[in-house]
């Protein structure tokens, strides 16, 4: 059996990783919603934006690697709302 220190460790640590995939969820929701605003096709982007190395000009990262993380947010937004976000909400402080 654990202990009542250990089983607060894990209470707490589910705390702390709701807190997180909800502030996750809003900062994604703005992030995918800009995007979409700005129409941007991150595998058209005009030529000079990508970098010899096929980087992002500027950056360290591809287009096709932050089109497959925006894909990735998207896919945890669906996960959130689909009747998960409760399971968050129970735990973790409304943000302000």
């Amino acid at each position: 059996m654990p202990s009542q220190s250990e089983c607060l460790a894990i209470v707490n640590g589910c705390k702390a990783l709701a807190k997180a995939a909800k502030s996750l969820n809003a900062l994604s929701s703005q992030l995918l919603a800009n995007n979409s605003a700005q129409s941007i096709d991150w595998n058209s982007l005009p030529e000079g934006w990508i970098n010899s190395d096929g980087d992002i000009e500027g950056t360290d990262v591809s287009p096709a690697e932050v089109s497959n993380v925006i894909g990735s947010l998207s896919t945890f937004q669906t996960f959130y709302s689909n009747g998960h976000n409760g399971n968050f909400e129970k735990l973790s402080p409304p943000i302000v």
